[in-house]
């Protein structure tokens, strides 16, 4: 079960807070003074296959750091996919499902994007074979502590154009991991819980992006299996 609410881009303009972006996963890299800034992944998504069956597409989309090079692994797939810089800082892939992969509803998949000797990771935290449904149930004895979203605020620019950004804060339940997503932008976004209870993060809009002025933004906030 998810906790999720849904706002309009300029329906909450009284109550949005200003929230500072930070890494969505620790960066592993060697110390070095030398070396490249470290890099960051601000949102790391794929759009699932009915049936893992071969032949069936995977494809894969990591919003991050500019000018790094980024891959997939996919948990019992043969090989991994590589993605693409196809605008800065957005990376896109596909992965074409082969007949030894033995992909399940309880695969999942990890990203890496490296910048210079620095590479930080991210782990796919939905499913790869269909949607909700396809989410192992929680077990009762979790029920009882599902989720709670008390706030979900969006700052937008004053232009909705390529460069512009949108700042975003969720208040509800410490210790989980939430995201969203932007009707009019392809994938989702992670926010970083930078206090207890209290997740931010930040879209820099694309040129390819839709986004509409009453374009709604629904938020989610997943605390183990809930």
């Amino acid at each position: 079960m998810h906790n999720k609410i849904v706002i309009g881009l300029f329906a909450l303009a009284a109550f949005f807070a200003l929230p500072v972006l930070l890494p969505f996963a620790a960066s592993q890299a060697q110390q070095s003074p030398f070396s490249a800034a470290a890099p960051r992944i601000d949102g790391f998504d794929v759009e699932p296959v009915a049936q893992p069956a071969p032949g069936n597409e995977l494809a894969f989309t990591l919003y991050g750091s500019p000018g790094g090079t980024a891959a997939v692994q996919i948990g019992g797939a043969t090989g991994g996919v590589a993605l693409v810089e196809t605008e800065a800082g957005v990376y896109e892939g596909t992965y074409t499902i082969r007949k030894r992969d033995k992909i399940t509803v309880t695969s999942t998949a990890t990203a890496n994007l490296r910048l210079g000797n620095r590479v930080a990771s991210a782990i796919l935290d939905e499913p790869l074979v269909g949607r909700a449904s396809a989410r192992r149930p929680a077990p009762p004895a979790l029920s009882a502590a599902a989720p709670k979203i008390d706030r979900f605020d969006v700052d937008p620019p004053a232009r909705l154009a390529a460069g512009e950004e949108l700042f975003l804060t969720l208040s509800g339940s410490p210790g989980g991991k939430a995201s969203a997503r932007i009707t009019g932008v392809k994938g989702k976004l992670v926010l970083n819980e930078i206090r207890t209870g209290v997740y931010e993060g930040k879209y820099i809009i694309k040129n390819r992006d839709r986004i509409a002025a009453d374009a709604v933004v629904m938020g989610t906030l997943r605390v183990g299996d809930q």
